[in-house]
């Protein structure tokens, strides 16, 4: 009696505890042969919900929301949540900016890398739901944190009411933040300049 082949499954995600013992083959998965891929999400989630790269794939939850409502979800979600953190430490201002609370924010302009992000989800809600801003309340600016280029992984298609401007190549949402171009951002991580101590930056 021979034994069944295993079934190869790609499975990609970042390289996080909950999950590196199925990547690194600590834990098998009987009947399968994972092919692991361990790549930071903003590499990852482009490669899955334009392209459907992987078998197995860790996911923006907003993204594949958009993604369903659209009728064009190529991964069926579980809930299987790898990456959890609380997101009230992902906001930054510039000093001078008269944001003492998350209710000034209203009327300003704010940064978020991608206003799709699951992690920039969460703070609007915060920001809604604690301290009465809503969405429509800010003029947000989208693109790359402190490097690069960052686009929406996913177009976007927002209601006249809601304000989402991408900045340019080669600008990034620090360097706004510190010009005075922008009064504050919303990020999963923190910016190199604050993590440099920039004296205008909290």
């Amino acid at each position: 009696m021979t034994s069944a082949v295993p079934l190869p499954l790609t499975v990609a995600t970042w390289d996080h505890d909950r999950v590196m013992p199925v990547l690194d083959g600590r834990v098998p998965v009987p009947g399968t042969l994972i092919e692991p891929h361990i790549l930071p999400t903003t590499q990852l989630f482009p490669f899955a919900v334009q392209e459907a790269r992987f078998d197995v794939t860790e996911l923006s939850l907003s993204t594949h929301i958009l993604q369903v409502a659209r009728g064009n979800a190529s991964y069926t979600a579980i809930p299987a949540f790898v990456s959890r953190a609380f997101r009230h430490n992902g906001f930054f201002r510039r000093a001078g900016s008269g944001i003492a609370t998350l209710a000034d924010l209203a009327g300003h302009s704010i940064g978020v890398p991608e206003y799709q992000m699951t992690a920039a989800l969460w703070m609007r809600g915060i920001m809604s739901d604690d301290f009465g801003v809503p969405a429509t309340a800010v003029i947000w600016r989208t693109g790359a944190l402190d490097q690069g280029v960052r686009h929406e992984r996913l177009a976007l298609q927002p209601p006249p009411d809601l304000h989402i401007t991408p900045i340019r190549d080669g600008e990034t949402l620090q360097e706004l933040l510190l010009s005075g171009e922008i009064e504050a951002l919303l990020a999963p991580n923190p910016p190199r300049a604050f993590l440099e101590r920039a004296a205008n930056l909290s």
